[in-house]
């Protein structure tokens, strides 16, 4: 399936990004994030392949993000992609 935006964030910023993705699906931008993830499912697997199938990488950063290993993964599988990253400071 083809995305508009792939949304990176950290878990406690996920009340906020639910309601930015509402907002963007209700104008018909087609969004990813892992709430898309099934259980049981390889999700280093799911995100490789929702990325790639991403026009974008839109992270939210915030305090917790600067820590985050998974952030530098999926920054470094985006960059190989060439993938433009466009960053959302909301904290």
């Amino acid at each position: 399936m083809k995305y508009d935006i792939f949304i990176s964030y950290r878990r406690s910023d996920r009340e906020v990004v639910a309601a930015v993705v509402r907002r963007l699906e209700e104008r018909g931008v087609g969004v990813w994030y892992d709430a898309d993830i099934e259980g049981g499912a390889d999700w280093r697997d799911k995100i490789v392949e929702a990325l790639t199938e991403s026009d974008m990488l839109a992270i939210f950063f915030s305090e917790d993000c600067n820590n985050s290993r998974q952030l530098k993964k999926e920054l470094a599988v985006a960059d190989s992609l060439g993938k433009p990253v466009v960053p959302i400071l909301i904290e």
